[in-house]
């Protein structure tokens, strides 16, 4: 279909004709508009689409009450326009528009670019987010764990790490940066495995301020904050005669701590909570529960042995361990029967004697409240079949 001419390009309330006429027996197309002057131009392309797009150029122009692209010629118009074009969603003034960009990249003196720069800064301040210090993000979570009903030991191991990030950098939390984590952990002067402890209780503190809409999800990768390289430590564990000392020096109030760990294998933190009404003589078992209520209750059986150490001791109901802290009557225990304690080596050694004795790697995973994969690749094969025939000998007199 034809075109009817005259044609109209309409940009808002302005609008520019084109004309159609031969000229020498070819085609020409003229568009008319008035100057700022208010006179009438002229002007003559060989194409309609030539004329098409400078009425385009033309009616914008005259729309937006910015004659000064009309005098404008070639690329110049039509970057003026285009900036024009760009800046109108923000309803920014050209020329104020420009007198910003050259002032921040004066700010930024060649070491990045503006949008470099602008991006930064919207990550590290959410719109009407609080502005609260790490200190105070760190108060606040405490508080918060205590609530959730987090137990007394991790809450006092996270509140007791995250203070000492918090009291090395006494700054906004919105301005931390993944290369500042990692220079402070760096600089403790502890093993690699508690620098990776002090890692994961930073990462926790980000992940409460992200949740708490303290800082945006993207401000800071957790990713890029350094680990330290943690070898695989080596499980330790008692021999079937250093237990038997240990046994014979420990006093009465330690005794169930030691013989539950080592003939039951259950974690200190679960000897700690256990109390006498779970200890079920006539079933011949343990009832163990998680941490919360009955979250992950499990049955370990009470081995013969370990029958003969808990009878004379037991009671009817109360805490079989009445020690929260156990470092003082530990080290009294190594100084009576001359043995080196070893972290979490009651419970090893059960696993490993157990796993040698049954010969059943997932039977010793639910007594143990571990999974098979973690018993079979760290415990299997440790000890002789006779050396658990020993450990589980070992009885009173």
């Amino acid at each position: 279909m034809k075109a009817a001419f005259p044609l109209e390009i309409k940009r808002g309330n302005a609008s520019v004709k084109i004309y159609k006429r031969f000229k020498n027996g070819y085609e020409e197309f003229r568009i008319a508009y008035y100057d700022l002057d208010g006179r009438r131009k002229l002007q003559s392309f060989s194409s309609l689409q030539a004329a098409k797009d400078e009425a385009a150029v033309k009616a914008t122009s005259i729309s937006t009450g910015d004659f000064t692209g009309l005098s404008l010629s070639g690329e110049d118009r039509l970057c003026y326009l285009r900036a024009l074009d760009v800046l109108k969603p923000l309803n920014v003034p050209l020329e104020m528009a420009v007198m910003q960009f050259v002032e921040a990249a004066k700010s930024l003196n060649g070491t990045g670019s503006v949008v470099e720069a602008a991006r930064f800064y919207a990550k590290r301040h959410t719109a009407n987010a609080p502005v609260r210090t790490v200190k105070e993000v760190c108060d606040e979570m405490i508080k918060a764990k205590k609530a959730d009903g987090l137990s007394r030991r991790h809450t006092k191991d996270l509140q007791n790490r995250c203070e000492a990030f918090a009291n090395a950098h006494a700054c906004q939390i919105s301005q931390l940066t993944e290369a500042e984590i990692s220079q402070w952990l760096r600089a403790l002067n502890v093993s690699n495995r508690t620098r990776n402890n002090y890692r994961m209780s930073i990462v926790t503190l980000i992940g409460f301020a992200v949740a708490q809409r303290y800082i945006s999800r993207d401000l800071i990768n957790v990713e890029d904050i350094a680990r330290a390289k943690q070898q695989p430590g080596a499980i330790e564990i008692f021999t079937p005669t250093q237990i038997g000392s240990l046994l014979r020096a420990v006093d009465k109030e330690l005794l169930p701590f030691v013989a539950i760990g080592a003939f039951a294998g259950l974690r200190s933190s679960e000897i700690q909570r256990l109390n006498w009404s779970q200890v079920d003589f006539r079933g011949r078992h343990i009832t163990v529960f998680g941490r919360k209520g009955t979250a992950g209750r499990r049955i370990v059986p009470i081995l013969e042995n370990l029958s003969e150490w808990l009878m004379p001791v037991a009671q009817s109901e109360g805490p079989v361990c009445r020690w929260k802290n156990l470092q003082r009557p530990i080290a009294n225990l190594e100084k009576t029967s001359g043995v080196e304690w070893k972290t979490n080596a009651l419970r090893h050694s059960f696993i490993s004697y157990r796993v040698a004795q049954v010969q059943n790697v997932a039977q010793v995973a639910l007594e143990a409240g571990n999974s098979p994969q973690m018993i079979f690749k760290h415990y299997r094969e440790l000890v002789r079949p006779d050396e658990a025939l020993a450990w589980f000998s070992i009885e009173p007199g």
